[in-house]
């Protein structure tokens, strides 16, 4: 499994250290069983922390002492974080981390499998993929022809080999249940997940924290921005990070960024991970703030969010808890668009931007009429069934009853 940005040498060194971890926990999986009520939790491909694993992760460790619930992550700032908040996490590529996997009876990721490593299939463990979002595009269809032909070629054929001897040997379909949101997202769930497994009702678990305004104060966030009306653009990438950056909006507009200053608004770029790579000079003034490299959670960016603006992303869906105004700007014909699995217009019919000029328009009407312009409750329960703060109660439950209630 390789890493963003990685040179051809550390290419190299990463496929001789995961094999080493690799081996390692298939010898101690020879002789240690999976133990009861010991969990394992990652993220984001072992790169952050955050989505539904870091929340039910919390939950789990805060409500249910009995259960030895343990974060696994690859990025040391990551362990010092969780380990700064008092919770337990291991790197994987250590002999800790091996000692913690070979344990597990329970998997949790929310990106993929490669949230973490060496979690071989083992008697006696299950695999929970909590997801990172509910669907709105099928994600598949809009890859670029060369990613799907570097996909299929011999060598991408040899990684995955070598990926299931050494890091991952089980898949989507080894997965027990996949949770949703909604009876409207339900079999979205399950046409984006691609296999025969239960999608249940269960709603997000990092809903109940972003709900939590004591523990969402806790986290990191922008400096400065204390009474400010905080405006955020989130669009998804473009082409998976082979396309054009999104270009910031009002970066050279002086009268929209006066009348921000006046108004004692700020305007926040959060470009998708994917572009990164490709991002240059991000722009930092008073009113206009690019915090794509701050590796601050989505989920406590929306919570200090007062409107949103996004495009094809499903952040909108997340962003809907809060039931606070929601922007759609679409200023390129960015084919994404083919690939959404459903009609969102009639949901939000006064909410499209088609070029600067209109989201400004739109940002003012959201400005001086911020309640007139919040969702309707009957679109946030087409995509949330329950608003109450138990989904991560509700997840538990739903995992004992699959794990445990026929021991």
């Amino acid at each position: 499994m390789l890493y963003k940005n990685d040179t051809v040498f550390s290419k190299i060194q990463r496929y001789f250290v995961e094999m080493f971890y690799g081996m390692s926990t298939r010898i101690v999986d020879f002789f240690v069983p999976v133990k009861k009520k010991h969990w394992i939790f990652g993220a984001d491909y072992g790169y952050s922390y955050r989505e539904n694993s870091k929340y039910l992760f919390e939950y789990m460790v805060e409500n249910h002492p009995d259960y030895v619930c343990i974060f696994v992550t690859n990025n040391k700032d990551v362990q010092d974080e969780i380990r700064g908040k008092g919770y337990p996490c291991v790197i994987n590529d250590s002999l800790s981390g091996v000692w913690a996997i070979s344990k597990a009876d329970a998997v949790f990721t929310s990106q993929n499998p490669n949230d973490i490593k060496y979690a071989f299939k083992k008697k006696g463990r299950s695999y929970y993929y909590l997801t990172h979002g509910q669907p709105y595009k099928n994600c598949r269809q809009t890859l670029p022809k060369s990613l799907v032909k570097k996909d299929e070629s011999l060598m991408a054929k040899v990684r995955l080999k070598f990926a299931q001897l050494f890091c991952v040997d089980y898949s989507m379909r080894d997965v027990s249940f996949v949770p949703a949101s909604s009876e409207f997202l339900k079999p979205y769930v399950a046409m984006t997940i691609g296999q025969d497994i239960p999608v249940k009702i269960l709603g997000m678990p990092k809903n109940d924290r972003m709900s939590d305004a004591e523990k969402m104060n806790k986290e990191r966030w922008v400096d400065g921005l204390d009474g400010k009306f905080v405006i955020t653009y989130m669009p998804t990438h473009r082409q998976y990070g082979q396309g054009a950056v999104t270009p910031t909006p009002f970066e050279n507009n002086t009268e929209v960024q006066e009348w921000m200053r006046r108004n004692n608004v700020v305007f926040l770029m959060k470009q998708h991970p994917n572009m990164i790579p490709k991002l240059t000079n991000p722009i930092d003034t008073d009113v206009i703030k690019d915090i794509t490299t701050m590796k601050l959670d989505p989920a406590v960016v929306m919570y200090h969010t007062d409107v949103l603006i996004t495009d094809f992303s499903s952040a909108f869906i997340e962003f809907l808890w809060f039931k606070r105004p929601l922007l759609f700007y679409i200023y390129d014909n960015y084919a994404d668009v083919e690939g959404a699995l459903y009609d969102i217009t009639d949901d939000f019919p006064n909410a499209f931007c088609y070029d600067e000029k209109q989201l400004y328009e739109h940002i003012k009407s959201c400005f001086s009429n911020f309640g007139q312009s919040k969702p309707s409750e009957k679109i946030v329960s087409k995509y949330y069934q329950s608003t109450t703060h138990d989904a991560c109660e509700k997840y538990f439950e739903a995992v004992v009853e699959d794990k445990y209630s026929s021991i």
